[in-house]
């Protein structure tokens, strides 16, 4: 499960302007988290994804991302390698701030 805050911006914050904004992950689980990001460009995504470690009861973000459509995707980490927890998209749009938070 996941939830989703945002935050609020201020009209005069230079991520509308740039077009920018930050994107973090909060692991309320007990497992280590490998996440990956992939931006759309046009009909296709970028092949190298941005990707990051997140461990068990902590958080992680991304600063000043572009704003678009991304595809996720969220493994678990383990010593006998990778096993998907999630995938799917969503919406960064300018100055959102997003927190998306992964539970058990």
């Amino acid at each position: 499960a996941q939830n989703f805050t945002t935050a609020n911006p201020t009209a005069t914050d230079s991520c509308a302007i740039k077009k920018r904004s930050d994107l973090c992950y909060k692991n309320s689980s007990s497992k280590v988290l490998s996440i990956s990001i992939y931006k759309r460009n046009g009909d296709t995504y970028d092949t190298t994804p941005f990707t990051m470690k997140v461990l068990a009861q902590k958080q992680e973000c991304w600063y000043e991302l572009r704003a678009g459509i991304y595809k996720y995707k969220i493994e678990q980490d383990a010593v006998s390698g990778k096993t998907l927890v999630n995938e799917g998209e969503f919406k960064l749009e300018p100055c959102e701030n997003m927190l998306r938070e992964i539970t058990e």
